[in-house]
């Protein structure tokens, strides 16, 4: 007994050891070099905002992680989650906070590439965060991006114009991109932002209301999902497009959604009964206008249009379409009076707005669009519905 012991010791720090949490090194393993790098931003603030900055410094390598083991001898109540005889305290990142004053000349500062602290000279910077601007996206050698980002990247230096929502596409996916022999960033940070345009929210509908759901079912690029209330034969199928694909995979730029829906169509909703339908999670960021036109009339071009408003591009938001897109749209539209269904917001004594449909001579599927102006009416941020006056034949969520 004694000789198994020391054994079983060994096979418990062996398996503790094979069961740790795999920590958040630095995406570069060759260490950084000793060095600094400036930014200026133009565009992020007014002149004498105080601009929040976060850089946050992560292990570089393996043996760098600093690590404080503890041996459990005798079981605790308070130990939650953790049944382990050796447990492991990982410390592999440090974050520096710090304000700047925003000038005539934006915001500028520098930033070291290691931790001025000798302890954790061997870590290197991982992410800058400037407000909502975020560098984290390293490349050991200088980045080759496609210039519709509005970026440059030489040697040494970073520089362009910046839209925000424009750099949600691969490889950015949302963040500004880092490698080592850069030493200055200097950025116009365009003042562009998509409105929000959000007419149905799935999961604001929740089970103990009467409202059924499938669970989320992935489709290239997005998921979509099938939705109920038990009250009524009405059936919502919601297709989410995010800007930036989803799963750790390659990049999907173009979505393919479900068999039957049509890419930049957000929600098909089954309406076979009924002359109201209440939407009572619409939000509008500002006037929207709407364009209807019967499913019959979206043509190959049209199509082309809708989907392009999904595809992840650099330099373009998603969900958004040309201004002249959208004119294009507009002159193959039904006129108003004219179109199968009826839209209304209504103001309620709670504060609430709430989209109402109006059932018309719905005999036929149905497209409407709703659009807002943004980026001196040079852009529409779109939001489509599907209407089919017949019954959703597929599988629906169940009563448990």
């Amino acid at each position: 007994m004694r000789r198994l012991l020391p054994l079983v010791l060994v096979s418990l720090l062996l398996r503790t050891v094979m069961n740790a949490a795999p920590s958040d090194l630095h995406p570069l393993s060759t260490l950084l070099p000793e060095a600094e790098m400036r930014l200026t931003l133009r565009g992020i603030a007014e002149v004498g905002e105080d601009v929040a900055v976060e850089c946050r410094y992560t292990a570089q390598r393996e043996r760098d992680v600093k690590k404080t083991r503890t041996i459990h001898l005798v079981p605790s109540i308070w130990r939650i989650g953790s049944n382990d005889f050796i447990t492991t305290q990982r410390d592999d990142s440090l974050v520096a906070r710090f304000t700047v004053k925003a000038t005539a000349d934006g915001v500028s500062f520098a930033v070291p590439f290691h931790p001025p602290d000798g302890e954790h000279r061997a870590w290197g910077l991982h992410r800058i965060r400037i407000g909502r601007v975020e560098f984290d996206r390293w490349t050991a050698e200088r980045p080759q991006i496609d210039p519709a980002f509005g970026l440059t990247c030489a040697p040494d230096a970073l520089t362009g114009t910046v839209r925000p929502g424009g750099i949600m596409a691969a490889p950015l996916r949302g963040s500004l991109p880092l490698w080592p022999t850069l030493r200055r960033v200097d950025l116009e940070i365009s003042p562009v932002c998509r409105p929000e345009v959000i007419l149905w929210d799935p999961m604001k509908k929740h089970h103990w209301d009467g409202w059924r759901q499938t669970n989320p079912q992935p489709f290239p690029g997005g998921e979509t999902f099938v939705a109920r209330h038990v009250s009524g034969p009405t059936v919502w199928r919601a297709h989410d497009v995010p800007a930036i694909s989803p799963g750790p995979g390659p990049e999907v730029r173009i979505p393919v959604p479900p068999p039957g829906a049509v890419p930049g169509i957000g929600l098909e909703v089954y309406w076979p009964e009924g002359g109201r339908l209440e939407f009572p999670e619409v939000r509008f960021d500002g006037g929207v206008s709407v364009l209807a036109l019967p499913e019959a009339k979206l043509n190959a071009r049209l199509r082309a249009i809708l989907l392009n408003s999904v595809t992840r591009r650099p330099g373009w938001e998603m969900a958004s379409v040309a201004a002249a897109e959208w004119r294009e749209i507009d002159a193959a539209a039904t006129p108003a009076e004219a179109a199968a269904v009826a839209w209304e917001v209504e103001d309620r004594s709670d504060g609430r707005n709430v989209l109402v449909a109006t059932r018309k001579n719905l005999s036929e599927p149905w497209v409407f669009l709703f659009g807002a102006d943004y980026d001196g009416e040079r852009r529409v941020a779109i939001a489509g519905i599907m209407v089919y006056p017949t019954q959703w034949t597929g599988p629906l969520p169940g009563d448990l």
